[in-house]
């Protein structure tokens, strides 16, 4: 069996709602790194996440570079406001932008968590979908999408590219 995992980044929002709605009707499953004070703003999205069979990780409180300063707050204060809203406990972490400096591993590592980076990188942060999206990718690719205009008018097109090529989508 082919597998292929979809993530999605800096949710829950309203575009979020979309590409729930459109994983539901592929029957795919994802994982949506979520930043803490989004969470804040769209509470019942984060729950609607859990509640159609999807995982959460942690994106950071902020999504700012200004975040590395104070990393821990950001991360631990996103896993509380994502265990007080949707009573989950997450381990898994995507750093923002992908930036990973020795000293944030070495925490990550050193309480448990699980980092999730990704093999391919859909582009729909710069406004326009990266062609690759629609080659050859090998099984067990992690895919990073962002909860955004594009990717929710998108991504029912890109399922089906993967759908058609014998992929089933997981969650991490």
């Amino acid at each position: 069996m082919k597998k292929i995992f979809i993530t999605f980044d800096d949710g829950p929002n309203e575009f979020t709602l979309k590409n729930l709605e459109t994983l539901k009707s592929f029957g795919a499953q994802a994982t949506f790194f979520v930043c803490g004070k989004n969470c804040l703003k769209f509470p019942q999205i984060l729950i609607k996440i859990l509640k159609e069979g999807h995982s959460i990780g942690n994106h950071s409180f902020s999504h700012s570079i200004k975040s590395f300063f104070n990393f821990k707050n950001e991360i631990e204060k996103t896993n509380q406001i994502i265990k007080k809203i949707a009573k989950v406990n997450t381990k898994l972490f995507r750093p923002p932008y992908g930036i990973l400096p020795p000293w944030l591993k070495c925490y990550l590592l050193k309480n448990g968590y699980k980092i999730i980076l990704w093999d391919l990188d859909s582009k729909d942060w710069k406004g326009k979908i990266s062609n690759k999206i629609f080659g050859n990718i090998p099984s067990n690719s992690i895919l990073l999408f962002h909860d955004r205009p594009l990717t929710s008018l998108v991504l029912p097109k890109i399922l089906e590219n993967f759908q058609r090529k014998g992929f089933v989508f997981q969650k991490i």
